[in-house]
């Protein structure tokens, strides 16, 4: 259907909506896809970040425990136990770490959701 606008020149009224809806699904998958991200990001700047930091003072740990062994020959088994302790309890660290991280994606993922339904109902208003 032709339609003349304010500026008074002859439009195609349908082709006009096509490009508006098109447009539309665009910032759609564009919200999508940066909430994607958004929960990836949060994944990896958690949970990665701070297993390294933990397995980066484990290798401390074994490296300290290592020279002290070779310095303080009579002292080696203590020395050892308390190498194995403090590796032994960075370890569960990782761990719990990685299920807080798994707790707080299950967390985002809902929310992203939510915010996925919001974006369509708002689609279908607009």
């Amino acid at each position: 259907m032709k339609i003349i606008n304010e500026n008074l020149e002859m439009v195609d009224y349908e082709e006009k909506e096509e490009i508006k809806t098109g447009t539309m699904l665009g910032y759609k998958m564009m919200a999508k896809m940066t909430l994607m991200d958004l929960v990836y990001d949060m994944n990896r700047n958690t949970c990665y970040k701070m297993n390294f930091m933990i397995i980066g003072a484990q290798l401390v740990i074994l490296t300290i425990s290592l020279v002290c062994q070779a310095l303080f020959s009579e002292f080696r088994a203590v020395i050892s136990m308390a190498g194995a302790l403090g590796s032994t309890v960075l370890m569960f660290l990782v761990v719990i770490n990685t299920k807080i991280s798994d707790e707080a994606i299950r967390k985002a993922n809902k929310q992203r959701e939510i915010i996925e339904k919001c974006i369509d109902k708002l689609e279908k208003r607009g």
